[in-house]
């Protein structure tokens, strides 16, 4: 092989291993600023609370990893949700078909008060989303309950069909 092949190929090797480094690492952000209109309602039940959703931040969407959604999340019905730090949520691929953990965190004198709110899946964009709240909402010992936020959504009806359309399972 002669000089001139060498160096090509060393450059050819070198834009492939950038390619695939930049691939691997790059997060894709994408700033996410929006205000949906939001039911809450029992799998059971033919009521509902209306509500509104705030999401501000970025929404990190690496090719070959979990996505990861850092800002604040506030839930107008629930006023820890606007005192509270948002932790980061991480949407797990292989659990549930893209879980995250819907979390808040405060200090308070010293002490970290932990509030885990629920379970959220989101669609690719962020344009439609499902809570399952965890119940007792203050209480230690939380459980999944039948209750469910679902945006953006002003009816029974729109929030049934978000809910269909984001499967967990």
């Amino acid at each position: 092989m002669n000089l001139t092949k060498k160096r090509m190929l060393i450059i050819l090797l070198n834009i492939i291993l950038v390619l695939v480094l930049f691939i691997s690492f790059y997060k894709f952000p994408k700033t996410i600023n929006l205000n949906y209109p939001a039911v809450e309602f029992r799998t059971n039940e033919e009521t509902i609370r209306n509500t509104t959703i705030h999401n501000q931040g970025t929404l990190y969407r690496p090719l070959f990893r979990n996505k990861v959604f850092k800002g604040h999340f506030v839930i107008n019905s629930y006023d820890f949700t606007k005192n509270y730090n948002l932790m980061d949520i991480v949407f797990y691929k292989s659990i549930r078909n893209g879980w995250g953990s819907l979390s808040y965190v405060l200090t308070k004198n010293g002490n970290l008060d932990l509030q885990t709110f629920g379970s959220i899946w989101i669609n690719d964009n962020f344009d439609k989303l499902k809570i399952q709240v965890y119940e007792p909402i203050w209480n230690e010992r939380k459980s999944f309950s039948n209750l469910i936020i679902c945006a953006p959504a002003q009816t029974l009806s729109e929030g049934l069909l978000i809910n269909n359309s984001i499967q967990i399972d």
